[in-house]
């Protein structure tokens, strides 16, 4: 019958692997910088294979692209997802990686001057540790109708009240900081309108202190005449 091992017989396991790393020796990957236009994942990708096995190839790009390229192929428009002048390679072997950046540094490619340098495991990218082989870049205006759909489409009550208070308070803010500066913006539908004092001119207060004078002089007639009975 086989023992039954209790909790404390049991060693917890230490990753050996990890241990033995040394964060100062170089790793499998290399960075290369200055690289030309049209130079991407899969020129990277044909050209290195002739010094070994690459295992993943990552070009550095725009980050406002870099989510989107990490959950899909396509991009909203708007996103360039141009690249950065460099770009990481990883191999399968550290003497692969050391004789590809050897080989390539100083190399003159489309009036560019690359640069490569081997990567130490301190400073070990985080994009080569898990991931496909190649990440195909971004499409430029690949979900252009999806996104002209989703923006054109009709809402509810809820969503257009929310948005039109929104709009409103907006416009209030706005009426009042260009109000303060002297100027007026024309009315809005949906605006409360603000009484505005107009001036009244010189003709109409002259005519109503006449008014008042002729008031004024008929009450003292009807008190000073006497009563008839």
């Amino acid at each position: 019958m086989a023992k039954i091992k209790k909790v404390k017989d049991v060693k917890p396991r230490v990753p050996v692997i990890i241990s033995q790393i040394d964060p100062e020796a170089n790793s499998k990957a290399i960075v290369i910088s200055h690289i030309p236009f049209g130079f991407f994942e899969k020129e990277l990708l044909s050209y290195f294979s002739q010094f070994g096995k690459v295992d993943r190839v990552r070009v550095a790009r725009n980050k406002k692209a870099s989510f989107l390229i990490l959950i899909s192929t396509f991009c909203f428009t708007g996103f360039t997802g141009n690249h950065k002048g460099w770009a990481f390679v990883l191999f399968k072997d550290c003497e692969v990686a050391q004789l590809a950046a050897e080989a390539m540094n100083g190399y003159l490619m489309y009036e560019k001057r690359l640069e490569c340098k081997v990567i130490k495991n301190k400073n070990f990218p985080r994009c080569l540790l898990k991931g496909p082989r190649l990440i195909p870049p971004p499409v430029k205006g690949a979900r252009t109708k999806q996104h002209a759909l989703k923006m054109n489409k009709v809402q509810s009550e809820c969503c257009e009240k929310k948005s039109e208070k929104r709009m409103l308070r907006k416009l209030r803010v706005r009426k009042k900081k260009l109000s303060a500066l002297g100027y007026q913006l024309p009315t809005v539908a949906g605006l409360p309108k603000e009484k505005l004092m107009t001036p009244t001119p010189a003709k109409e207060i002259d005519t109503l202190r006449v008014t008042e004078v002729k008031s004024e002089n008929i009450k003292e007639n009807v008190m000073s005449k006497p009563s008839t009975q």
